[in-house]
């Protein structure tokens, strides 16, 4: 091994803290990254105001921090949350009647804590800027 003692010292404590066999520590929280553009786009606004709501009430109950954006045109963002709340949030998205099929990119997170620290619906003119 040509690393340099403190560097090998260093990458062994970082690995045995990952690997320590805290089961309740790995993997403790996901992340889900998702979009979906409407086809057709909503007539209005007036429906946003609804699934924001929905979506805050779905937040607070399941710990979900992150930040989602909605639109006439869709809807994107990425959040956080306790693994044991991830097949619940998945199965909002996937039955949906707006959100269903929409893309979802799921990672896992090693740590206590989330990555976020606040939960975000806001109402814009575009999720894609």
């Amino acid at each position: 091994n040509n690393r340099p003692p403190l560097y090998r010292s260093m990458s062994t404590e970082a690995e045995q803290q990952m690997n320590d066999g805290d089961d309740e520590r790995s993997n403790h929280y996901k992340v889900l990254a998702l979009y979906k553009f409407l086809l057709p786009e909503l007539p209005s606004r007036e429906p946003l105001e609804q699934l924001k709501a929905d979506l805050v009430q779905l937040f607070a109950t399941h710990e979900v921090k992150g930040t989602i954006l909605l639109a006439t045109e869709g809807i994107n963002g990425t959040i956080c949350m306790p693994k044991q709340h991830s097949n619940a949030i998945g199965d909002y998205f996937r039955n949906h009647e707006l959100w269903r099929g929409c893309r979802m990119r799921w990672s896992d997170v090693i740590g206590k804590k989330p990555i976020f620290h606040r939960s975000f619906v806001k109402i814009k003119k575009e999720i894609v800027s």
